[in-house]
């Protein structure tokens, strides 16, 4: 019979490495489409909006490097360095979900935020604990 622990070490790290791919195929999509990426964060871009296309890129950017850090450690078997990160990735979620707050009209987005920013940490301290 197996334990609870067990099954936790065959379940978080399918769902973590679930959270790497996406973060790196949101990052891809928002360089190769910033105004589509844009528009799901719930900022309209239009094409002559250079700056704000470039913000997009930035995030794009930095989500890629999000995903390929979670999948390389994953990679390399460094559990608990993969939940230090995911639960130090909540406060990225929650500071974007405060910005969302900030403009009323994304206020949805920012329950999407904050949502992630549970389901980093409680996948960190999963992965932290199960190393």
């Amino acid at each position: 019979m197996s334990s609870y622990s067990s099954h936790l070490h065959r379940i978080l790290p399918p769902l973590t490495s679930v959270i790497g791919i996406l973060a790196l195929g949101h990052g891809i999509y928002g360089l190769i489409n910033p105004q589509e990426v844009g528009t799901g964060l719930g900022i309209p871009i239009s094409t002559s909006s250079s700056s704000a296309l470039s913000l997009v890129s930035f995030i794009g950017a930095r989500n890629i490097s999000t995903g390929l850090t979670i999948l390389a450690l994953l990679y390399t078997g460094q559990r608990k360095a993969v939940g230090t990160l995911l639960m130090s990735l909540v406060s990225t979620a929650a500071i974007d979900a405060w910005i969302c707050f900030q403009i009323d009209r994304l206020e949805g987005k920012a329950a999407g935020h904050a949502t992630m920013g549970v389901i980093l940490g409680s996948l960190g301290v999963g992965m932290y604990w199960i190393n």
